[in-house]
């Protein structure tokens, strides 16, 4: 399960930022 959530963060963290790029 860790594993799986690490894998993820990554992906989570660049779709927040593509949020907040197109915010900005």
């Amino acid at each position: 399960m860790e594993k799986l959530d690490a894998a993820r963060l990554p992906k989570n963290i660049e779709a927040e930022q593509a949020l907040i790029g197109a915010i900005l």
